[in-house]
Parts: C-alpha cells; structure tokens; sequence
C-alpha cells in the first residue's frame, strides 16, 4: 500500500464512513423524536405523497363525522321537542275525558288547563331550535334539513311531513278548547277525536324523527369506521417503530465510536513517515 502525506486514502474513507453514520443517526433520531419513519418528502417522496392523502381523507372525514355529530344532536333536539308535544297531548286527552259531565268553576277550570297546555305545546314547537334548524313551529315554515353526510359534499336530508304547533295539529286555540270542552258528550266526543288525530299526527313526526336520527347515526358509525381505516393505513405506511429504532440507533453510535477510533489510526500514518528519516 502508498503511503502519502498528501492523500490519506485511510483517513478519507474514515471520514466517509462517518458522514454516513451521522446522516443515518440524524435520520433515526428524527424517527425517535416525531414517531414517524416518513416525516417529510426527503425521507420517502412516494410514501410520504401518499401519506398525504390519507392525511387529507382523516381530515376530511373528520370534518362530516363532526357535521353528523351536530346533525344528531340537533335531531334528538327535535325529538325532545316533538316527545314533551305527545306528553302534553296525552295529559290534555285525560283533562277531556275528565271534563264530561262538568259545568260551572269546574268546568272553567278545565278549559283554563287546556288553554295553558295548548299554550305549552306551541311554546315547545317556537323553543325546539337547534343550531338554526326547528322542524315542529309552523310559523318557522320549515319541514326539512340537510346535514353534510359525505367528503365530496353531499348531504342528507332529513323531512317531516307534519308541523306539530297547536295549529298543525288542529287544536288551534279558540276552537278547540273552547268549542268542544264544554261539558257535553258531544263536545268530550269531539274533543278526544281531535286529540287521536293530533296525538297519531305527533306519532308520525316521531317516527321520521327517530328514523332521520337512526339514519345520520349509521352515517356516522361508517364515517368513522372509514376514518379509522385511513388512519390505521397511514401509521402503517409512515409510524416509526421505537423498538427498531432505538435497536438502530444503540448500533449506529457503536459504528460511530469504531469510526472515530479508525480515523485516529489514520490521521497518525503520515506521521510514521518520519520515522523513515530519522
């Protein structure tokens, strides 16, 4: 082998070899440090453009699984609304039939409570707005709503076909409670007929409440479902595993001190040429 004091092959490639090393600890100290073996387009330009898109799709479907979220529960608010309107329908059903027979106080009182509670049910129809949406007050004129259900922007829409107000339902003050509650068979009669239709046209409201609140939850359990799919596909592409990396690292920095100690050994060969002419 030469042996020059201008060209320290040795110590050349001991340097090299060093350079390599760092480079590669540098790398696994960021994979220790974020978690993540493709942290940037440097490390992996095709994963990590991948990467990307599933970062955006996780983000995305984030955004409608918590459009869906307020969609439910501005659903369950309706439902709350509509469920207090049945309640109330049921009570008044009962003041009814109680008031067969009655005259007099009695019978004013009657019709005071059937006021109050025709009163109640328009009062929960105007209060049910949730996140702009009421789908119980008539004088709100709105039967429908649309919830964002997708990533390309799509929406559900959800539809009542019955207004649950006193007025929808046929109850309309001024007729009602005192037109038909008035003691009579006949009124009682009339009274608890108008009751069935407002209680059966209540149920209905219900019912597509309780099956638009069934339908954006599945939406949502499959929103998430896929959310979680994507995640799980991207910490696969790009998650680090600690162990391995730790393993590497722990062995990085042996062939770090073994390439320190090489290039001493190196840089000292330029020096034995003196001893050729002492």
């Amino acid at each position: 082998m030469v042996t020059s004091v201008n060209t320290n092959v040795n110590a050349m490639a001991a340097i090299q070899t060093l350079s390599d090393i760092g480079n590669q600890m540098t790398q696994t100290q960021g994979a220790i440090e974020s978690g993540l073996k493709v942290n940037s387009a440097a490390d992996n330009p095709a994963v990590f453009t991948i990467a990307q898109g599933l970062r955006a799709n996780v983000n995305a479907l984030t955004a409608v699984s918590d459009n869906l979220s307020t969609g439910i529960a501005t659903l369950q608010g309706q439902t709350a609304g509509a469920t207090s309107i049945s309640n109330t329908l049921n009570t008044l059903k009962t003041l009814v039939t109680q008031s067969e027979g009655q005259s007099g106080a009695a019978l004013a009182a009657t019709q005071a409570a059937v006021t109050n509670a025709l009163t109640n049910i328009d009062s929960f129809a105007k209060a049910t707005t949730i996140n702009g949406v009421n789908l119980l007050d008539t004088t709100a004129a709105q039967t429908s709503a649309d919830f964002l259900s997708n990533v390309d922007g799509s929406a559900t829409t959800v539809t009542i076909a019955a207004f649950s107000d006193s007025t929808a339902l046929g109850l309309a003050k001024g007729t009602f409670d005192t037109g038909t509650v008035d003691g009579t068979q006949t009124g009682t009669t009339n009274a608890i007929t108008a009751l069935d239709n407002a209680i059966k046209q209540i149920g209905v409201t219900l019912t597509q409440l309780g099956a638009g609140t069934t339908q954006l939850q599945g939406l949502k359990s499959f929103t998430d479902q896929l959310s979680s799919s994507n995640t799980t596909s991207l910490g696969a592409m790009v998650d680090a595993n600690l162990s391995e990396e730790s393993a590497k690292l722990s062995s990085l920095q042996t062939k770090q001190s073994l390439a320190i100690q090489s290039l001493s050994v190196a840089n000292q060969g330029p020096g034995a040429l003196l001893q050729l002419f002492r």
